[in-house]
């Protein structure tokens, strides 16, 4: 873990994700930390999500069920014998995200928590709850600068690289200033990004 060696912990892993890695019960991490759209990582169930969530009306709920991105989400969660609808579209949604955050991933849960079982992790998180903001920070609350990042790199490691090492140095650079405008004006990261690379092949 680099949050030994005075730097962040693993970034990103939502509380709900940690809370069940550290207690091992589906039903406690629901208690602790309420799934939310945000603990999904892929951004097109994230929007599948939010129109259903969204939906005033069955006809509405029921369009998007027709919809073959959400029929396989919902199939996949084991939603697929009920049609969407008002009275039922919470319990899609949560049906959806468990099967997103938690049972889609767990052989990689097992994998993280053995590691944190080796390193005695499990036990300080077990006895210590309040160390898992520590250990498992949300993304948000983490922030790096281009700056930051760029001071990590050994510049004299650049010294007698090729053109094209060169090239794709440089569009690293651009590439982390990009971001960091996306942050500063909150601007869409996903359109600011596609029009850079498509910028970057003229």
């Amino acid at each position: 873990m680099s949050l030994l060696h005075g730097e962040c912990g693993f970034v990103g892993l939502s509380h709900a994700l940690s809370t069940y890695i550290v207690i091992d019960g589906i039903i406690t991490a629901y208690l602790s930390a309420y799934l939310s759209v945000e603990d999904v990582p892929d951004f097109s169930v994230q929007e599948a999500l939010n129109q259903i969530n969204d939906a005033k009306s069955n006809e509405e709920l029921q369009t998007l069920g027709n919809r073959s991105d959400v029929s396989l989400q919902l199939y996949h969660a084991g939603f697929g014998n009920e049609q969407l609808s008002l009275n039922n579209k919470s319990k899609a949604t949560q049906c959806i995200l468990h099967h997103q955050v938690i049972r889609s991933r767990r052989d990689a849960i097992i994998g993280l928590k053995n590691g944190l079982d080796t390193a005695n992790f499990l036990d300080l998180l077990t006895a210590n709850s309040g160390c898992l903001q520590l250990i498992f920070p949300l993304s948000h609350e983490v922030q790096y600068s281009a700056n930051d990042i760029m001071a990590l790199i050994d510049k004299t490691s650049l010294t007698g690289i090729s053109d094209k090492q060169r090239k794709v140095f440089e569009w690293f650079t651009c590439y982390l200033t990009v971001l960091e405008e996306a942050d500063n004006v909150k601007m869409d990261k996903q359109k600011l990004l596609h029009s850079y690379v498509w910028s970057c092949q003229d």
